[in-house]
């Protein structure tokens, strides 16, 4: 709307002339014209009229006025009244609409939702048949979080086109944020009747697969994704995760617990098996050969031990929200007796889970006094797993022991209490911190037989961090540590434990750790020092 007003000096004959606005607001086109002025005659002292000058075919408004031979030619020049250039130009015409939804979208993606809305509601009511409008106001809707309305809005889009695959996938979008990833399924089936090539749907199908732990489904879409596109690296890494995780595997590995303050020393070599039966069927064969040793000093009788361990247990899910473990074993040198394991576990909503656990008669070494007495345990455990908003993670133990000496005498009983809150920072590289409150309570069978002392009561809260870092792929380091502090005995204590992991190719993986802490924990109180180490190999 503003007035942009240019003067132009020209040849006299070149002054008549138009104008013509181009697209860019900022250009202007200016056409000339050469206009034949006549001669001028000589003056004479009769006037003689001059005949009228006909127009320009460029003209269609300006005519030459009469002039006598008198005039000068100036005179008769300035007779002539060009256009303006506002007369000759045509208005601009602005793309209203593109302006308001290049808006909308900047709002949008500054989170400025309530604002974005207002003026897609606007732009629908101008275009209500606008497929592009209507979509970009429901991405807006599931970005608000307004899944009710988003979701009644696609199923009208789908409605009046059920072949918009931008509908589709924002229908499977909202089913997976709700946290209802079998919802999706049907969607993905829908999507793949019509666009059966495309691997982003594959590989968004197998994901959501994967979310309700039906790897062996996960596994197949990822790999018909692979077929269309062989050269993404993120298909390959996910692929290998699940073979990794899922393949048959053997651990073997060597650990090194160290007490100051007795001297004491437990050494656990180890090889555990595993692998699928069914894709719904795990086992786990697991050998343990542990050593306990601890020398004699003033008033404190030597120990050697030795224990075979050999477990076996059996892990079936029914469907992704129930899962039953079962499993048994037998083990020598403490007591020597079987050992009977019972688990299930039950999803409560995405990503929680409640399980239940008990174990009959496994060998009692922690403290290595019991080591002394033929010692064994029973073990039940109630605990709630919950990983929240990606980043965080809630865990609640509850947990009852039961010991047992020589000639399975009761010894005594603990019921404890876990409860831990972690929150995840960042993921490359992957650091995260956690709060912890542990409670304890024990009491003796007898109180006149204590010859394992064992603490009344604790209640200890503790700080820690976890760092992984991978500088490429085939090593990483980790560095992982905290502080705890007893208020009932009055005890604090810190502890640090780095760590370094090797990759050689994608079948065989190292890992070694060294732990130092301050304190126990125990009533044999002192420094503690682990020392670990395990090679992985999947077949």
């Amino acid at each position: 709307n503003n007035n942009i007003h240019v003067t132009i000096g020209l040849p006299e004959n070149l002054i008549k002339y138009d104008s013509l606005l181009l697209e860019n607001p900022y250009r202007l086109q200016i056409n000339l014209h050469e206009i034949k002025v006549p001669a001028v005659l000589p003056l004479d002292k009769k006037s003689v009229p001059v005949k009228e000058l006909p127009p320009p075919a460029a003209y269609d408004r300006t005519i030459l006025k009469e002039a006598s031979l008198p005039e000068t030619k100036e005179k008769t020049l300035q007779a002539i009244e060009p256009p303006s250039p506002a007369q000759k130009a045509e208005p601009y015409e602005i793309d209203n609409k593109k302006l308001d939804l290049i808006q909308a979208r900047i709002l949008s993606r500054k989170g400025l939702y309530d604002k974005s809305l207002r003026i897609y509601h606007s732009l629908r009511q101008r275009y209500p048949d606008d497929e592009d409008i209507w979509l970009d106001y429901i991405e807006t809707l599931v970005s608000q979080l307004n899944y009710e309305l988003s979701l009644s809005e696609t199923n009208k889009l789908l409605q009046k086109n059920p072949y918009s695959m931008r509908a589709l996938k924002i229908k499977a979008r909202i089913y997976h944020e709700l946290n209802q990833a079998p919802w999706t399924f049907p969607v993905y089936e829908n999507i793949l009747r019509i666009y059966r090539n495309d691997a982003d749907i594959w590989s968004n199908y197998a994901f959501a697969k994967q979310y309700t732990e039906q790897w062996a489904e996960a596994l197949n879409y990822f790999c018909k994704a692979l077929e269309l596109d062989p050269e993404n690296r993120d298909l390959q890494g996910n692929t290998h995760d699940i073979l990794k995780e899922h393949r048959p595997n053997l651990k073997i590995g060597y650990h090194s617990y160290q007490l100051s303050a007795d001297g004491s020393q437990t050494n656990t070599s180890y090889m555990h098996y595993s692998r699928h039966l069914t894709t719904k069927t795990y086992i786990y064969l697991n050998y343990d050969q542990i050593d306990i040793d601890r020398p004699e000093r003033s008033g404190v009788s030597s120990i050697d031990k030795s224990i075979d361990d050999v477990t076996l247990r059996v892990q079936h899910s029914f469907n992704p929200t129930w899962k039953v473990r079962l499993g048994s074993g037998i083990y020598s040198g403490l007591g020597d007796d079987n050992s009977l394991f019972l688990g299930l576990d039950y999803r409560t909503w995405q990503n929680a889970y409640l399980r239940a656990d008990y174990i009959y008669r496994r060998p009692w070494y922690d403290s290595v006094e019991a080591a002394d007495h033929d010692g064994s345990f029973n073990h039940g455990t109630l605990s709630f797993d919950w990983s929240f908003y990606k980043l965080c993670g809630l865990y609640l133990g509850l947990e009852k022991w039961k010991y047992f000496t020589d000639n399975d005498n009761d010894y005594g009983s603990e019921t404890t209490f876990l409860g831990i809150l972690t929150k995840k920072f960042t993921e490359n590289p992957d650091f995260s911190l956690s709060y912890s409150f542990y409670r304890s309570k024990f009491s003796y069978e007898n109180s006149n037989f204590t010859p394992i002392i064992m603490l009344d009561s604790e209640k200890v809260h503790s700080l820690s961090f976890n760092f992984e870092h991978w500088p490429c792929t085939y090593w990483a380091y980790t560095l992982s540590g905290g502080v705890w502090s007893d208020v009932v005995r009055s005890v604090d204590a810190w502890y640090a434990n780095p760590g370094i992991l090797f990759r050689l190719g994608n079948r065989i993986e190292c890992q070694a750790s060294y732990e130092y802490s301050s304190e126990s924990g125990t009533v044999e109180e002192g420094e503690v020092e682990n020392i670990h180490f395990n090679t992985k190999i999947i077949f």
